[in-house]
């Protein structure tokens, strides 16, 4: 399967930012808001799921270090978020963004005034994703944007392929 990735912004106010966002990335029309929970396999905070997160966020803040802005911190609310948006293009077997507002205010990440998200399918790592993203001016946009909290999910579709999401944020509640 060939390795493709999508970004969407959402700021208050900022709706035609949104629309632009959408249609210069090529996103398919949105899907539906996502509001289930995190299944018992995928609880963000689990052994399990801490190392490959830990590593991302390690990616992430060295990737803003070299542009001299200060790291983000992890954020249980936007990744309960990020890992509803990958279990939900698993389950579907495909890429989407959904109703990026309604997710996250959904997963408890409420009084926000940034929202932006990265997906991806198809690379088998960490380091394979982020330098996807970090080589494509969107994605590297919400990477090195003003964002300061983030989250992350990641999900394996029935026909292996993995699915990626950063969910980022400002001024909500972790």
């Amino acid at each position: 399967m060939a390795t493709t990735n999508r970004t969407r912004a959402f700021a208050v106010g900022a709706i035609c930012a949104l629309s632009a966002a959408v249609t210069a990335c090529g996103a398919a029309p949105s899907s539906p808001p996502i509001t289930s929970a995190p299944t018992a396999s995928t609880v963000p905070g689990s052994p399990a799921t801490d190392a490959w997160r830990q590593a991302m966020l390690a990616n992430l803040n060295a990737q803003r270090s070299k542009d001299g802005l200060a790291p983000m911190s992890m954020c249980s609310s936007l990744t309960r978020a990020a890992q509803n948006q990958s279990d939900a293009q698993a389950a579907q077997n495909r890429m989407f963004h959904s109703d990026l507002k309604t997710n996250a205010e959904a997963a408890g990440y409420r009084g926000w005034r940034l929202l932006a998200e990265n997906v991806a399918a198809g690379q088998r790592s960490v380091d394979e994703v982020m330098t996807s993203w970090m080589n494509s001016s969107g994605h590297r946009a919400n990477i090195l944007g003003g964002s300061e909290h983030v989250g992350f999910g990641q999900a394996t579709g029935s026909g292996g392929t993995i699915f990626w999401t950063q969910s980022f944020g400002a001024g909500g509640s972790c």
